[in-house]
């Protein structure tokens, strides 16, 4: 017999939701192949391929930050687990990890190579662990060891040549912070080149010109990083736009904290909160004058008066104004002559 419901209960069956359409094949991103890529294969870590894999301790994204063994040593494996992920998603991976393969300098974190781990479905990018992690964790922690006086000097030194390299190869780095740069245990400082993955670098690209596009890191507000941006790369409306000059500028704000061991606009922050204070630095972007400074005068005048000038040409507001990356290198050797270890 027909029941009054008979109808509610057909307009609230579920549809049936067509199946989707079987992802292309691509040959190159078939795991089983992947070491067999003549991109990859002389890169290739077999030995890495049987070694137990943990999830990074203390890692933001544990399913594709993670540690394994090497020859004996720990490595740090930057994952994607190409059976849950799209196409362009592995592309973009493997892209990206052959972008950053070709860089090396002792400043710079090192990929010691690729392949695949977790049953054979994880393809990741091999670096080399650096025990005491980013630069902004060693600043805040209250263990590190900060009693030898040249180690800041030597840290600002370390951190110059590596962008030095960079920029001889006509890659600006962008989006400059202490958290892009890692610490060993013997506390030398070494870019972290994973930032560089995403980023499309032109490796032909004629000297002077800008190789790398925008990365727009500087666009989250409330964060408290965009202190460490220039000006320029806070204006939304510019016409051109110089990604080395503003990598010059950055870093001289990450040596100023290291060097006072206190947060850029402190002050400011303190006042005006996260939000507020990026959206005053923002908003201050275009005009000539702040209110607010990066450090105190009273801990600026404790630098030699050749870095205090040195920190004047880097943060101006003019971009063509700041010293190519070249002589803050050179401005910087003396202050850390100590140390014979560094390289340029």
């Amino acid at each position: 017999m027909p029941s009054i419901f008979d109808g509610f209960l057909k307009k609230s069956e579920p549809k049936s939701e067509p199946k989707p359409a079987p992802q292309k094949k691509h040959p190159e991103l078939d795991p089983k192949t992947l070491s067999t890529r003549p991109d990859l294969a002389p890169h290739w870590l077999p030995q890495l391929e049987k070694e137990r894999v943990t999830a990074h301790k203390g890692g933001m994204h544990p399913t594709t930050a993670k540690v394994s063994a090497l020859d004996g040593r720990k490595v740090f494996l930057k994952c994607i687990d190409f059976y849950t992920t799209y196409t362009r998603e592995k592309q973009a991976f493997v892209d990206g990890a052959l972008r950053i393969q070709p860089l090396h300098h002792p400043h710079l974190v090192h990929v010691v190579g690729f392949s695949l781990v977790s049953y054979g479905t994880t393809f990741c990018v091999a670096l080399e662990y650096m025990e005491k992690g980013s630069l902004a964790t060693c600043l805040v922690d209250p263990r590190f060891d900060w009693t030898d006086k040249h180690l800041p000097w030597q840290m600002c030194l370390e951190m110059a040549m590596g962008i030095h390299y960079l920029h001889s190869r006509h890659v600006a780095y962008e989006g400059i912070s202490p958290s892009k740069v890692l610490v060993n245990a013997s506390h030398q400082c070494k870019w972290n080149v994973q930032h560089l993955m995403h980023r499309e670098i032109d490796a032909v690209a004629e000297p002077g010109a800008p190789a790398i596009t925008p990365s727009g890191e500087y666009d989250r507000f409330g964060t408290g990083e965009l202190c460490y941006a220039a000006p320029e790369s806070l204006d939304r409306h510019r016409s051109s736009y110089d990604p080395f000059a503003a990598d010059v500028y950055s870093l001289a704000i990450v040596f100023g904290q290291v060097l006072s061991k206190l947060k850029p606009y402190a002050d400011m922050y303190a006042e005006l909160g996260f939000a507020g204070g990026d959206v005053y630095l923002a908003q201050s972007s275009k005009v000539a004058e702040s209110r607010y400074t990066p450090f105190p005068a009273s801990v600026v005048d404790t630098w030699p008066h050749a870095f205090q000038s040195l920190m004047r040409q880097c943060l101006s507001k003019d971009p063509a104004a700041r010293p190519p990356i070249e002589n803050v290198v050179h401005a910087l050797v003396p202050l850390a002559e100590r140390n014979t270890h560094l390289h340029a």
